[in-house]
């Protein structure tokens, strides 16, 4: 047997697997599986030794049953905020600090679970755009690169499943000329068959590797060495992590940003309402004054066992913010921590039969990226800002079978049709808001109230979602709420039959009105375009709608924009009802 396989071996402890190879006798595999092992000591913080003792500690947790001290206290530094004065006040601020933030987004999940085969990244998040999130996510990031005067630098972790489809996905965008992106793709990680931690192998005799959790992406900043470079060469002095399918995860950053400026902040949290019984992680503040992310299971489970009554508002959510999985790290205080090798919480998470007690199937340590909190220096400095859900959060985590299921318990369906309209809410609140009337019929203006209300929604192949005029408001036209009140000037929507809307490029609306009509205004100049004492009206058999599908129209037809009207179960009606104006 290989010498250097056989030292390695017995100095991890792993005797069985020794016995097993022995008895194979295949000098290839035993090549193979030295690779791979190596490959291993290669990527993981401490090498083999260092997942083996790992991989101890949290076994020795895990069988305790010891988990953190909860406690029943919510975050301590925590800014809780819709659209306001305040909330304008905070994003002009955040929004001149910008050109410090660099950027890290997880790309490693394809959209297989919502009935599409690519990278969820890639999926088409607004039908009328026909804008990927990435494609969304990059429009912004150009914005950002307009208002600093400087490129926007990204991270992304990728997986086994996602790299090579990312890399060509990318090949695709257009972004050079105000994105630097470096990519890194995530390792797998060896996994255990028994409490043991004899380490498994495949039927092929290989290493039986999965990934090691999002919280991988830490390690792999790391060996980027892109925290020394984008603190001393680009000059940034924050991070902001992000997540693949959340269309409001970067608008919502100047509030983050602000908020973690004033309060001096180490590590901030994005974070949203949440209800009882909702999937989503509770941030807490343990006994130690950490404020950290408990997940729903564990948070529900400590709830139920300490007989802790949780609160809720009057609109049914919990004094526990919800975790979005977004948040915003000193840059210093990062490279401090990678440097001094961080600790983020790892775990394990077996599979055991109830009856046998036995483990179902092999396990390894995971990890979670918002874990980091653990590591940083000084708990007093990790802060919440809790927003408006409709403002900070929507997510594509769910098939339209699986997002009715939810919605039946009154939970969000986190359907790609709900983030779709989602979009357009977000864009009908921040226009009443900016002081824009939207009508229904008879000249009847819609209320606050109304507009939040469940009479006020619509059913789309089954799914509950907020009525929201269809209206799209390209990042060049407006992103920032002072810029909304600059581009609609006394401007009124008649919502009677109906409207739909895409508005792209630089331009100014003064004394108009808009009623049942599919209108779509691009201004490709530099130089801003306005409207003035425009009236445009039309007929309700002119506005844009949504056409249930014929699956068999489209099953044969594999591009993003079939795909997703499948995953919708609708597509747009006619492309012709647009009313076009176009300034090339």
């Amino acid at each position: 047997m290989k010498p250097e396989l056989v030292h390695m071996l017995e100095s991890l402890g792993q005797k069985k697997l020794l016995a097993t190879l022995a008895d194979l006798n295949n000098k290839e595999a035993e090549d193979t599986l030295y690779e791979q092992l190596v490959a291993v000591s290669h990527h993981y913080e401490g090498g083999l030794e260092g997942y083996l003792a790992k991989g101890k500690e949290v076994l020795q947790k895990f069988q305790s049953g010891a988990t953190e001290e909860i406690g029943i206290r919510p975050p301590m530094n925590k800014l809780r905020l819709d659209l306001s004065p305040e909330y304008e006040e905070h994003e002009e601020f955040g929004r001149k600090r910008l050109g410090e933030v660099g950027f890290v987004l997880v790309a490693g999940g394809l959209g297989e679970r919502l009935g599409s085969p690519v990278i969820k990244i890639s999926l088409i998040c607004e039908i009328m755009s026909k804008l990927s999130f990435f494609e969304l996510y990059c429009e912004y990031f150009k914005r950002f690169a307009a208002e600093t005067g400087k490129k926007i630098n990204l991270f992304i972790m990728t997986s086994d499943d996602t790299h090579e489809k990312t890399q060509k996905f990318l090949e695709e965008v257009t972004y050079l000329d105000f994105l630097t992106i470096h990519i890194e793709k995530q390792d797998n990680i060896p996994c255990f068959e028994d409490f043991d931690l004899n380490i498994a192998l495949t039927e092929q005799n290989t290493l039986l590797r999965k990934p090691h959790g999002h919280g991988d992406v830490h390690f792999l900043f790391k060996r980027s060495g892109l925290a020394h470079k984008w603190q001393h060469e680009h000059g940034l002095k924050y991070i902001y992590f992000f997540q693949d399918t959340n269309p409001f995860s970067i608008p919502s950053l100047p509030i983050l940003l602000s908020y973690t400026i004033k309060k001096d902040l180490l590590f901030t949290f994005l974070s949203v309402g949440r209800k009882q019984g909702e999937a989503i992680g509770a941030l807490i503040s343990s006994k130690n004054n950490i404020t950290y992310n408990a997940e729903y299971n564990v948070f529900q489970n400590f709830i139920k066992n300490a007989e802790v009554k949780e609160e809720f508002d009057a609109f049914g959510f919990s004094n526990y913010s919800g975790n979005t999985n977004c948040f915003l790290i000193n840059l210093e205080e990062y490279a401090k921590a990678l440097e001094n090798g961080f600790n983020q919480g790892e775990f394990i998470n077996p599979k055991i039969d109830k009856e046998t007690k036995k483990i179902t199937s092999p396990f390894r340590i995971e990890s979670l990226m918002q874990d980091f909190v653990f590591a940083i220096s000084d708990p007093t400095r990790i802060g919440v800002v809790e927003l408006n859900r409709s403002l900070a959060f929507s997510t594509c985590k769910n098939n339209l079978d699986s997002g009715k299921a939810l919605q039946k318990k009154n939970l969000a369906s986190e359907t790609i049709i709900e983030v779709e309209n989602d979009i357009y809410y977000r864009f009908f609140k921040t226009l009443k808001y900016c002081g824009i009337n939207f009508f229904a019929k008879n000249q009847r203006k819609i209320s606050d109230e109304e507009s939040y209300s469940k009479s006020f929604q619509v059913l789309l192949s089954n799914i509950m979602v907020k009525y929201a005029p269809k209206i799209m408001i390209h990042p060049s036209t407006a992103m920032f709420i002072s810029d909304f009140k600059d581009v609609f000037k006394n401007v009124t929507f008649d919502l009677s039959d109906d409207l739909a809307m895409r508005i792209k490029g630089p331009v100014q609306f003064s004394n108009c009105s808009f009623t049942s009509l599919s209108l779509w205004i691009e201004n490709n100049k530099q130089y801003s375009i306005t409207f003035e004492n425009l009236n445009m009206r039309d007929h309700n058999e002119r506005v844009i709608k949504y056409k249930s599908l014929e699956f068999t129209d489209e099953k044969e037809k594999d591009d993003e924009e079939h795909l997703a009207h499948r995953m919708r179960g609708y597509k747009i009606d006619d492309e012709s009802k647009w009313s076009k104006i176009v300034i090339n």
